[in-house]
Order: C-alpha cells, then structure tokens, then sequence
C-alpha cells in the first residue's frame, strides 16, 4: 500500500515537472514583444521631375535638413541643394584634383555649421560652408578609414574593422591618430569552405571576407550596425560601449 502510494506520488512529482517544462520551454518562444508601426502616407507630390531637370543625373545619395536637402549627381560630379518645394538653391563641387574639387565622393554629411565630403580616390576630406563655399580641405589615411564609414565628429569617424583584434567595428580619430576596436561578432581566419562560412554566420558571427557588408548609420543617440549576412542589428554608444 505504502509503495503504491510512494509510486504514485513519484509519477505526480514528474508529471508536475514535465508540465512546467513544456510550460516553460512555450513561455520561452512567445514573442519579446517587437512591435512595428504602421504609417500611412495619405498625400505625396512630385518636386523634382527627373525627365525635366537638367541638374540632377545619377544621384548617388541624399542628405535631409529640416529646411533643405543635399543630392550628388553622380554625372556632373556636384552637390545640388533644394528646397522641398523643388527650388534649387545652390551647386557646389566639381570633378578634380585641385581645392574644393574631388575624384570619387563616396559620402556627405550636413555638420552643424558646414557641409562634409569624403574623397576616397582623392584621399581627402573637403568642407564647405553651408552657402556652398569652400572652407578647407584635408588628407585623409584611406588604410586608417575605408569606404563605407560615417562620421561621428569633424575628425572622428566609424567605419568596418575588417577583423582586425577580432572586432566588428573601427572608431578612428584622425586628429589623435588612434582607433579604438569594438564588437565582437567577428569570425575567424579559419573560413576554408562554403559549409565553414554558413556555420560562422549561423553562430551569429560575420565571416572575415564580408566585412564591408556592414550597413552603417550614426547620430547624436549612437552608432548602428547592421550585419546583413545574418540580420543583426546592433547600437553602440559614440565611445564604442
């Protein structure tokens, strides 16, 4: 009787344990709570006819201000400046070697009181002010930066480490010639094989040769990283934390 008893109370304790397992393991897979908002855009219009200009020709990229924004033609190697209403304000820039002028921009950015262009071909930051004049210009270690890179002050920027130290991430100051390395979701020098890369990148990790897959972005609340190799995307603080 007394073992009978001993049993059942057993099969009870595990019959207990399994049902707060599966509990647990179910709790485990309800969703964090990501949530999207949708927003509806209920009227547009059309400010800059790409068929009726004759600035603009393949723009590379756009940069927003509350009162204007910036496109580089790709074709005539200038930056256009707009109102929203599809005025154009000012041009600056041209196809060089000389002051002011550059190879290949690869980037601008709009700073508090002047504009920011990155010359990769012609290893140089160029700035002017914001009416479009030229202000200064300086040479740039292209090794030290890379290409895709965004600026976190006039002279300190971000940009893919390459590996390097094993670090997803390189905060280079130009001015006290240092680089801090953060991030650790880097892969290492190991990447022999197709199936090695697939499981480097299901660990989370980013293989070695796909480093400048990074999509990067910064402003004043931090630096964002998206690895598109395995849909991480991650916030650091300006100091790399």
């Amino acid at each position: 009787m007394n073992n009978t008893r001993l049993c059942i109370d057993t099969y009870s304790v595990w019959f207990i344990f399994l049902i707060l397992m599966i509990i647990g393991c179910s709790n485990s897979n309800v969703d964090k709570g990501i949530y999207f908002e949708k927003i509806v855009v209920e009227e547009s219009k059309l400010i800059i006819n790409a068929k009726d200009s004759k600035t603009i020709a393949l723009p590379s990229f756009i940069r927003t201000h509350p009162d204007y924004f910036l496109v580089y033609g790709g074709k005539y190697k200038k930056i256009f400046k707009f109102s929203y209403d599809g005025v154009l304000l000012a041009s600056f820039g041209k196809k060089g070697r000389g002051p002011g002028e550059f190879l290949s921009l690869t980037n601008c950015w709009i700073m508090n009181d002047h504009y920011l262009l990155y010359d990769y071909n012609g290893t140089k930051m160029v700035l002017y002010d914001l009416e479009g004049s030229l202000i200064d210009e300086y040479s740039v270690n292209i090794g030290a930066l890379g290409t895709g890179i965004e600026v976190l002050s006039t002279g300190e920027f971000v940009g893919s480490a390459k590996g390097k130290k094993g670090s997803l991430l390189k905060i280079t100051d130009l001015e006290k010639e240092e680089a801090v390395y953060v991030g650790e979701a880097v892969a290492g020098k190991n990447e022999v094989s197709e199936g090695k890369i697939r499981q480097i990148i299901r660990r989370g990790e980013v293989p070695n040769h796909m480093q400048n897959r990074l999509a990067l972005g910064a402003n004043a609340s931090g630096i964002f990283s998206f690895q598109n190799t395995n849909a991480v995307l991650q916030k650091f603080s300006l100091n790399g934390e």
